[in-house]
C-alpha cells in the first residue's frame, strides 16, 4: 500500500473504512465515495485535499476527476498524514474509552 500514488475506494456502502487509515498511516492518499463511514471520516479528521477526498457515490465523472486531480496535485508528506489521522490513533481511542470509563464512575 505505501508503493501505492492513490488508494481508490469507491464502495457504495461502508461502515467505517480502516483501510482509508491504513492507507494515510503509510502515506497514500485517499479518495473514497461519500459513504457513510469515509463521509464521517472526512468531516471528523477536516479538508486536506492533499491528504483525503470524497466524491458522491455513483458519480463517475467525479471519481475520475478526483484521481486525476490528486495524481496531479501535491501529495502530503507522510508525517503529515499521520498527525491528520491521529484522532484515530490507538493511544486516542484508548484515551477517549478512559475518559468515558472515569465520566460513568464518577
Amino acid at each position: 500500500m505505501a508503493a501505492a500514488d492513490l488508494l481508490v475506494h469507491s464502495a457504495r456502502s461502508e461502515a467505517w473504512g480502516i483501510v482509508l487509515l491504513e492507507s494515510m498511516a503509510v502515506g497514500t492518499p485517499v479518495l473514497a465515495a461519500d459513504a457513510i463511514g469515509p463521509d464521517e471520516m472526512h468531516r471528523a479528521l477536516g479538508e486536506r485535499d492533499d491528504i483525503m477526498r470524497v466524491y458522491p457515490v455513483g458519480d463517475s465523472a467525479a471519481l475520475a476527476d478526483g484521481v486525476v486531480a490528486m495524481l496531479d496535485g501535491v501529495v502530503a508528506p507522510a508525517e503529515e498524514m499521520i498527525d491528520y489521522i491521529r484522532p484515530f490513533s490507538m493511544q486516542s481511542a484508548a484515551q477517549m474509552w478512559v475518559q468515558r470509563a472515569d465520566r460513568l464512575t464518577s
